[in-house]
């Protein structure tokens, strides 16, 4: 009989190591195919690796654990790691579904394991009923959280909380991020309706800033204004007909 195989998603490293790390300590015969650092990654690896069970934290950036369950095609067995406290708990035990509470102890992962490995493996089921009881609310905003950006020969994927600012160039977008600079196949035009305009602010007809990088500006003599950044000693130009949201702060 072929080893069971799992996937493992946490948006911490530290507790993702750290879980793999459990794991491969106290069920060294369970494969661990993939590990994700996001809800979409998770999701990816879901139906690509079609595991026996997954291993995902609730909260993660781009979707949840519970939406990437709930939106893989390929079902899995479910054990949520979870930091809710002992009221939201009862959820899970009420549905009968496998979770881990952070911070993870060898005991509770070793009652898990034990479990999981006498009892039949069911994919998770009435993830309605369970959203309803955690009161989680689905993600209502069309705001872009993720990019999927080229770099080299490779897509990348880049979180828009990291993203210092967009600039245009003649075929591609170029991004400008906390770990280098990306390229986009999309245009700004097509880029500005899905970020958040409280977070990523027009400053030029080719530029668009993260508001959270910007560290200074002043005005020039021709009514423009020079934004200087937190992370790039290189400042950017707001032209003046995109000088307004300087004016208004």
């Amino acid at each position: 009989m072929p080893n069971l195989r799992a996937v493992i998603a946490d948006d911490e490293q530290p507790l993702l190591a750290y879980l793999k790390k459990m794991l491969t300590t106290h069920w060294p015969e369970l494969d661990i195919c993939g590990e994700a650092i996001n809800g979409i990654e998770a999701l990816e690896l879901l139906n690509k690796q079609k595991p026996d069970m997954a291993f995902l934290d609730i909260k993660m950036p781009g979707l949840s654990g519970i939406d990437a369950a709930t939106q893989a095609q390929h079902k899995s067995h479910i054990i949520f790691v979870t930091a809710y406290d002992k009221y939201a708990l009862k959820a899970f035990e009420e549905g009968a579904i496998d979770y881990i509470l952070k911070p993870i102890t060898q005991e509770r992962l070793s009652k898990t394991i034990k479990r999981l490995k006498n009892q039949p493996l069911a994919p998770i089921t009435d993830i309605e009923s369970l959203i309803e009881k955690l009161h989680i609310k689905p993600e209502t905003s069309n705001h872009l959280q993720w990019v999927k950006a080229l770099h080299k020969d490779k897509t990348v994927l880049i979180s828009v909380r990291d993203i210092i600012y967009f600039q245009s160039g003649n075929k591609y977008t170029s991004v400008f991020s906390k770990n280098g600079e990306f390229l986009l196949r999309r245009s700004l035009k097509e880029l500005l309706p899905r970020l958040d305009p409280d977070k990523f602010w027009q400053i030029h007809r080719g530029t668009i800033v993260n508001a959270e990088f910007i560290d200074s500006f002043e005005s020039d003599t021709q009514g423009r204004y020079i934004v200087y950044l937190k992370q790039d000693k290189k400042p950017l130009i707001a032209s003046r007909s995109y000088s307004d949201v300087f004016k208004q702060i």
